[in-house]
């Protein structure tokens, strides 16, 4: 007898959960304008202004990868919460499965991505969840890319059926604390860290 296969149940320490898309399609919560081909992607960034958020598939592995190497140290932990040597980064990009995880970027005018957004949808007692994680170039914080992320992440979490967004947060990273206020995230310290859970419905 074909039994449905089952989504992950709960997060996954270093790269949360990976989402079964077959799962979500024959739940019926899969938007198909979210499948890999219809990319979304708006032109080349000009005059030093970045593109809109596209949905990234896997022939975007390479820009993911070096933009998490151009990460330093520091930012490589407040993105992933624990220490991320080139060999760690290399193996968690090499990972993703990008049919199944919800994956946005944004590209400068040479193509180069610049900021990554990534939310990985699991199964937690019957509910629909993804854990996101957001990382920015240095050289373009401050210019309101998180937010356009975040935005574009909230809008396919919805249409995967995804009520509740959960985020991780190193309490000393300024920015992402200030998005989460944005988008009323409601926190809570785990370790002298914070954790957050966020409605992208509303």
């Amino acid at each position: 007898m074909q039994t449905t296969p089952a989504l992950p149940q709960g997060p996954h320490p270093l790269a949360p959960a990976i989402a079964r898309t077959d799962y979500l399609a024959e739940a019926g919560v899969v938007d198909p304008t979210l499948q890999r081909g219809m990319r979304g992607r708006i032109g080349a960034a000009s005059e030093g202004s970045p593109a809109v958020p596209t949905r990234l598939a896997d022939d975007d592995r390479p820009a993911t990868l070096a933009h998490f190497l151009r990460l330093s140290e520091a930012d490589r932990h407040m993105r992933f919460l624990q220490v991320m040597p080139d060999q760690a980064v290399d193996a968690y990009v090499a990972q993703i499965d990008f049919s199944k995880a919800i994956c946005f970027g944004v590209f400068d005018a040479a193509g180069a991505l610049v900021a990554f957004a990534e939310a990985i949808p699991y199964l937690e007692g019957g509910r629909l969840k993804a854990e996101a994680a957001f990382s920015t170039d240095e050289a373009w914080r401050r210019n309101g890319l998180a937010g356009k992320l975040c935005e574009a992440l909230g809008e396919a979490t919805t249409r995967a059926g995804v009520d509740r967004v959960v985020l991780h947060c190193h309490r000393r990273n300024a920015p992402m604390r200030g998005l989460l206020r944005s988008i009323d995230a409601v926190t809570t310290f785990d370790e002298g860290d914070l954790e957050a859970e966020w409605n992208p419905t509303t």
